[in-house]
């Protein structure tokens, strides 16, 4: 589900994921979560990203508060932002 924002995107892969705002961001995993901000990715599944620009969480419930070009590629990794 996108609530907003614009160029946003979610694959037919990204079931029960979520786009709450901001810009072109995207998300290609099950259950992913990005809260918002612009050009971010999520494509690990349960992976979140809260915010931020050009962030990337491809690890499985790998998760980024925010800042801009942080990866979370690992199983559980975390950068606070």
């Amino acid at each position: 589900m996108i609530a907003g924002g614009s160029n946003n995107t979610l694959s037919s892969a990204a079931t029960y994921a979520f786009i709450g705002g901001g810009g072109t961001n995207a998300g290609s995993a099950e259950y992913g979560v990005t809260g918002g901000g612009n050009s971010n990715t999520v494509s690990g599944e349960y992976g979140v990203i809260g915010g931020g620009n050009t962030n990337t969480v491809s690890g499985s419930a790998a998760v980024i508060g925010g800042g801009q070009g942080n990866y979370a590629e690992g199983t559980y990794a975390t950068v606070p932002g």
